[in-house]
């Protein structure tokens, strides 16, 4: 990362429309029948490249490998358990650790169940690093990873202040 940021490259370009909204919790299919019955919440279909649903619960889940991941800066490898349900015109994605450690152990540890970050697409993942690390140049990303696929996904601390914002690139490498 170079150390000089000119003042163009410190305005951070816009994010797009919000995704989803990452919530941690201890047991997806708790939570997601807590969403489904109670606030009359939608499960949202897992793609087919995913295969079938991992759990009988009310939201179909699957579970993610991360096997090239950076944890705040350090080599980590872990799995994560995702489902989705859409609440009221937004898309809630439930995330339970499954083999850690996770960036959602620390979570759950520190604050129990509860919105972990904002995600979204974006085209230029550097691009938006930038600005960030000329803020928190000692500050490593929470997490760093690459995906199936050629989806590069970081999650930015700090973004604001007491959450995440995740940001998503397709066809990153």
């Amino acid at each position: 990362m170079k150390a000089v940021v000119t003042e163009q490259e410190f305005l951070m370009p816009t994010l797009p429309t919000l995704l989803h909204v990452g919530h941690v919790v201890p047991d997806l299919d708790v939570a997601a029948r807590q969403l489904v019955e109670l606030w009359g919440g939608t499960p949202i279909p897992l793609p087919e490249e995913l295969g079938p649903s991992v759990t009988d619960g009310a939201v179909p889940a699957f579970d993610l490998p991360y096997t090239e991941a950076t944890l705040k800066g350090e080599p980590a490898r872990f799995t994560a358990r995702y489902g989705f349900v859409e609440v009221g015109g937004i898309q809630i994605e439930l995330i339970q650790p499954v083999v850690g450690p996770t960036p959602y152990d620390t979570f759950l540890q520190a604050v129990g169940a509860g919105i972990h970050h904002f995600a979204y697409i974006v085209e230029d993942i550097e691009a938006h690093l930038v600005p960030w690390y000329a803020e928190h140049p000692d500050t490593p990303l929470l997490l760093d990873a690459r995906l199936q696929g050629g989806i590069r996904v970081v999650y930015v601390e700090y973004a604001i202040e007491g959450t995440v914002f995740e940001l998503i690139q397709r066809d990153a490498f």
